[in-house]
């Protein structure tokens, strides 16, 4: 490559800024988008024709500024008519290591925004997966074409670049260079007359810039070489040579601790004892760990974290086994198996050889030759995203089921319909999305399971599984994606029940807390939550009705101990008492990082520690995390430690060796009380399919006094294809519930009576209920279809169990499961399920619909019920959905619906009636066209502040399901009165729909409605839908008065002055606690500044000169006048049904009853005064700044 260079620091003088802009203009561009917009909404096109969008994520860029611009998002334009020959020119400057990830950035594309795999012109940054450093031109996924330049760029140094396209030819220059960087054929992968320009990503949003972008111009022709020359000339930069790594500053302990040190520096819970299983030079780098049926220790160790072995992504993964060659319980010899691994990190011992999980694969290693390394390299599955080391395809854990399971690592953004793992057995693609998955890695099969889980997905004894993510310690599944994806008409509940909450709970170090580089509120918190598991064994405890799970913690150095206990469905939590001050295992040490605890065969929790001095991955630091720790990224690659936690007073087992036992001596294995032996000794069985041990699993399954030796014996005889429908329809009967739920749960593959099922439709236990209602959506009949009709009855509240049952209804069932749950309801039973209903609707014949109609619209007097209100619309929304006018059913089904839309008329004017009634009763106005004006009439006088906010928010609610034009006129007539959230839900709807879009414009222009109030989603698809056009660009522009531009223009000098927060501090306390509060000191009334994260001098002086240039409407100034003639202004905080509360300076509070309001409305201005600058001078507000910046970091 050619040498690393970097331009000096772009002028910011305006001058030398307005020399550059004046030779871009020469030549004549299409569009020209400087990034130095007053607004943080509209970037303005210099040539006056195509003004562009700013996303979440992208601002402008103000001159000399040192913080990004793009940290994550783009800008948006449409320029038309642009053809096959046209140029970009653009500055840029990358911020982030182009060690961190496959693609560094991208800084434009002409390609479709939001199409899968940015067919199209790309300009990128290469990361690591090549062209590191270098600029490079790709065409999109489909033709799959990259060309890249020999200069690499470094990190944080100014570049000028221009792209060219003539036809089927690109041209790249760089830095005003007479050479091109790059000149090659490239063929079009855009679509014809494509106009959509982004700046900072690509069309697909992956791998967005983070740094700065600025001085972008689009040509409609090729710029000539000369050209590019003099717009960089009259730059006035120069090129100069840099080292890419300054030496950052020296972090606060670099010194890792010895093994026999870091012992003492390890405290664990009272009663238990910590011994070391192995440490460096045994093991080095280790993250996950499994045990052969030979006694042998095998360990994955990601070398390669974060970045690659040489910081450039270069492979370094390994595995190894590690055995003890004494007896003593000590491993003393470590045999390297592969290595050259790519970030390895699940590992599962399978037949003659072991799993590893290494994205984007899950290979299979063996060694063939016995001695000692793997030669036999297999891939079983592949396509599974790279990314993050952190968020990848992990887990490898044998379900009960005879599956294996996996943690897909994260949800993904772009790694959803179009992401396709192949099965190399098969050859089959399967799209499992983000979600966790199960393999049969000796047929290649795969399927899709509830998920994602980040690191770790594991179950306990009975086959619940749980996950885990950063801040959420524990979660258990209770859904199972292959139950509830059966059914296409229902949208299930999220499968996943928080058990250890809340969000981020607290955690006990015993270290000290490190230095955070952001997210600053959750030190002392979970912020690395990973491999949660359920111990399994009863050496550590006694068994009881509650199991002990344990959650690695990382960032804090520690290991969480929780203990569970069944509650429904799913579980809940408690801390255990003796566990007050500090977690089960903490160390002081903050190179001890635990990444994976486990039970291990000998009854032992044993802990993997990585031991490093940086855990957290450098794609999330921020830009100075980043430069202070990058010396250290790698630091502790040369050491790892592996521990084990023992009962004090009682010895752990010795790890046994399963791998010569007999098929009767591994039956007998099922009765331990360890898991992992129980769980091997079934695997070995089914993996030898030897018939000598049916037998002995049928006695086992009838006789075994331990139930979990039952329950394992049913699961083992189902591998094997012997299990028998009386072995398990005895065991449906079984005195535990967990072999009953287990017995339900086979019994959808292999068919029992159903009879002997439905018998466990009022089973005590909510986890059977469930299964039960999972499993029977495979039987048809009526005994089937009357069970899981008591079940939808008897699921009143337990949303998991009405949904397992709504995943086994089916167009066979279906309409007999709704019979018996109205022959039920009948009998005084509790009221028809709106679930049910729309299944019914969605699936059923005529027939069943006519007797849904009359059996909802039935009423005992003239009241119908809210229920009543919510059924009939779903089933006019779900006749709808089929297209199935409602004149085509039964006359009498056609008079029901007509005479309860009517009652929903009265209901919904009459004040008297219940608010809950009223909000149902919306859902059915304006259906009817005859009297569809009348409705809309009806909503509109509704839609005001005296009705309760709940009441409001379901009219605008509604009608956002509407297509007529004139929705817009009612949700807008009353804005002035409208609430902020209120306002926020409107302006969403308007945006909807291009005729009530176009009634925004208009009243954007009479100023009605204020560009301010509009949020980046909003003007994103109002721009999107105007095709950029004049009218919307004029509408969309938010600028500051021009009193408070001369003022901003007046108090520039300020950014240029030292401060002193001493001085700053006074006159925060004289003229800002009245609304923002430092410590205890003030009331929290605007923002919190501690929140606000683009800090910087520039923002900050404009938020305090202007404070009403760019605000969030929630904090806009509101006026109430009451029916008494009071005036009170405020920031509206709370609504409920009957009150309205403002807040206003000096935290004070004023409530106000909904019946005593005669007028609210709205200020276009801040609560935040101007004119906080009257009596300042310039060091003032420097002083002030200083302060702010200091304090609220």
């Amino acid at each position: 490559p050619k040498p690393t260079v970097v331009l000096s620091a772009k002028p910011s003088d305006a001058e030398a800024r307005k020399k550059y802009a004046d030779a871009v203009l020469t030549s004549k561009p299409v569009a020209f988008w400087r990034l130095h917009d007053e607004s943080n909404q509209l970037a303005v096109d210099s040539s006056g024709q195509h003004s562009a969008i700013y996303e979440n994520g992208a601002s402008p860029l103000n001159p000399g500024a040192a913080n990004p611009n793009f940290t994550g998002g783009r800008v948006k334009a449409r320029v038309p008519k642009l053809g096959n020959t046209y140029s970009v020119e653009l500055w840029f400057r990358n911020e982030l290591p182009v060690t961190a990830r496959p693609v560094t950035a991208y800084l434009f594309s002409r390609a479709v925004d939001g199409v899968e795999g940015a067919s199209g012109d790309n300009l990128g940054i290469g990361g690591t997966h090549s062209n590191m450093g270098s600029l490079f031109v790709f065409n999109g996924n489909a033709r799959d074409e990259l060309i890249a330049g020999p200069t690499r760029l470094p990190r944080g140094g100014w570049s000028h670049v221009v792209m060219v396209r003539q036809d089927q030819e690109i041209t790249v220059y760089l830095n005003g260079g007479p050479k091109p960087e790059i000149v090659a054929n490239l063929p079009i992968g855009y679509p014809k007359k494509c106009a959509d320009i982004l700046l900072g990503g690509r069309a697909d949003k992956f791998a967005n810039l983070q740094g700065m972008l600025e001085e972008v111009a689009v040509y409609d022709r090729a710029l000539k070489a000369e050209e590019v020359k003099a717009h960089f000339d009259a730059s006035s930069v120069e090129q100069v040579e840099r080292a890419e790594n300054a030496q950052p500053a020296q972090p606060v302990e670099p010194t890792p601790t010895d093994v026999a040190e870091a012992l003492k520096t390890i405290h664990v819970r009272g009663g238990f004892e910590l011994q070391l299983v192995a440490a460096e030079p045994l093991v080095m780098d280790p993250v996950a760990i499994d045990w052969g049926p030979d006694g042998k220790l095998w360990v994955v160790e990601m070398a390669d974290y974060p970045l690659g072995i040489d910081g450039n992504g270069k492979p370094g993964g390994r595995v190894r086994f590690l055995e003890d060659t004494t007896g003593d319980g000590q491993y003393d010899k470590s045999t390297l198996f592969a290595d050259g691994l790519s970030f390895p990190n699940g590992v599962l011992v399978w037949g003659r050889g072991i799993l590893v999980t290494a994205a984007p694969e899950i290979v299979y290693l063996e060694d063939s030759s016995g001695d000692g390394k793997a030669d036999v390299r297999r891939v079983l599955y592949s396509g599974f995203l790279e990314g993050n080391q952190q968020l990848r395809v992990n887990g490898l854990r044998s379900g009960l089921d005879n599956w294996v399971y996996c943690a897909s690592g994260s949800h993904h953004g772009g790694y959803g319909k179009n992401s396709q793992i192949t099965s190399r057995q098969t050859g089959k693609k399967h799209q499992i999305g983000s979600r966790d998955f199960r393999v049969r890695p000796d047929t290649g099969a795969i399927d899709s399971q509830s998920g994602p889980s980040q690191y770790g997905r594991n179950r306990d004894d009975w086959g619940n599984w749980f996950g885990v993510q950063n801040s959420h310690p524990l979660w258990h599944y209770v859904l199972a994606d292959h139950h509830i994806r059966r059914n296409p008409h229902f949208a299930p509940p999220d499968p996943k029940h928080q058990v250890v909450t809340p969000t981020n709970p607290r955690v006990y170090p015993a270290s000290k807390l490190q230095k955070r580089y952001h997210s600053f509120t959750q030190s002392g918190r979970f912020t690395s939550a990973c491999s949660a598991m359920i111990y399994r064994d009863n050496h550590l405890f006694d068994r009881g009705t509650e199991q002990h799970a344990f959650t690695c913690e990382p960032f804090h150095n520690l290991v969480q101990h929780n203990l569970i206990a069944d509650d429904g469905v799913s579980f809940k939590f408690r801390r255990d008492p003796a566990e007050e001050k500090t977690d089960f295992f903490a160390s002081e040490d903050r190179w001890c990082r635990p990444v994976m605890a486990r039970t291990g065969p000998d009854g032992a929790l044993w802990i993997v520690d990585m031991y490093r001095y940086m855990i957290e991955h450098p794609q999330w630091l921020p830009q100075n995390g980043k430069d202070e720790l990058r010396p250290w990224y790698r630091s502790g690659s040369d050491r790892g430690r592996i521990y084990r936690v023992v009962r004090s007073d009682r010895p752990a087992r010795k790890v046994p060796q399963l791998a010569d036992l007999s098929a009767q001596e591994l039956v007998a294995v099922l009765e331990n009380p360890n898991g992992w032996q129980r769980d091997t000794a079934q695997r070995l069985l089914v993996k030898s399919k030897q018939q000598v041990a049916i037998e002995p699993l049928q006695e086992l399954a009838r006789t075994s006094r331990q139930p979990l030796a039952r329950l394992h014996a049913l699961w083992t005889l189902d591998g094997l294809g012997a299990l028998s429908a009386k072995t398990l329809e005895a065991a449906l009967t079984d005195s535990h519930a967990g072999v009953r739920r287990n017995a339900v749960r086979i019994a959808a593959g292999v068919v029992v009576d159903a009879n002997r099922l439905a018998r466990l439709v009022d089973d005590p236990d909510a986890k059977v209920r469930l299964e039960l209602a999972t499993t029977l959506g495979a039987y048809d009949g009526p005994t089937a279809s009357a069970a899981l009709a008591r079940l939808v009855i008897g699921a009143t509240g337990d949303r998991y169990i009405l949904a397992a049952a709504m995943s086994s209804l089916n167009p066979r069932n279906v309409s007999a499961v709704l019979t018996a749950v109205i022959q039920s309801a009948d009998r005084g039973s509790k009221p028809i399920s709106s679930e049910l209903i729309g299944q019914a609707v969605a699936m059923g014949e005529k027939e069943t619909i006519v007797l849904v109609v009359e059996t909802v619209c039935q009423t005992r007097d003239e009241h119908p019920t809210k229920e009543q209100f919510e059924s009939l619309a779903r089933i006019l929304d779900g006749l709808a959905s089929r297209k199935w006018p409602t004149d085509q059913l039964h006359e009498t089904a056609v008079d029901r619906i007509a005479e309860t839309i009517q009652q929903a008329r009265t209901a919904a004017a009459n004040h008297a009636t219940a608010e809950d009634v009223r909000v149902a009763s919306i859902l059915l106005l304006g259906r009817e066209r005859a009297r569809r004006e009348d409705d809309f009439k009806l909503l509109e006088r509704l839609l005001v502040p005296l009705s309760p906010a709940i009441l409001q928010r379901a009219i605008v609610a509604h009608l956002a399901q509407r297509s007529e034009p004139s929705v817009a006129e009612v949700v807008i007539v009353g804005w002035r009165s409208h609430s902020p959230a209120l306002r926020s839900q409107i302006l969403d709807v308007l945006a909807s729909r291009g005729p009530w879009a176009e009634a925004l414009r208009q009243r954007l222009e009479t100023g009605t409605i204020l560009a301010a109030e509009l949020s980046a989603p909003v003007r994103q698809r109002l721009l999107d839908r105007a095709k950029n056009a004049p009218q919307w660009r004029k509408a969309l522009t938010t600028k500051a008065s021009t009193s408070r531009n001369e003022i901003l223009r007046q108090f520039q000098p300020v950014l240029k002055l030292d401060g002193d927060a001493k001085r700053g501090a006074v006159l925060f306390r004289k003229s800002c606690i009245n609304c923002h509060k430092v410590k205890d000191e003030g009331h929290e009334v605007g923002p919190q500044l501690v929140s606000i994260t683009n800090k910087t001098k520039e923002t900050l002086l404009t938020s305090i000169l202007d404070p009403s240039a760019a605000v969030d409407a929630k904090f806009f100034s509101y006026s109430i006048v009451t029916d008494d003639g009071r005036i009170l202004t405020g920031m509206l905080e709370t609504e409920t049904g009957s009150s309205i509360t403002l807040l206003a300076a000096g935290g004070k509070r004023e409530t106000v009853l909904r019946r005593d309001i005669e007028e609210l409305q709205a200020s276009t201005k801040s609560l935040m005064p101007e004119g906080l600058e009257e009596g300042l001078k310039p060091q003032d507000v420097a002083d002030l700044l200083q302060f702010v910046l200091e304090t609220f970091r």
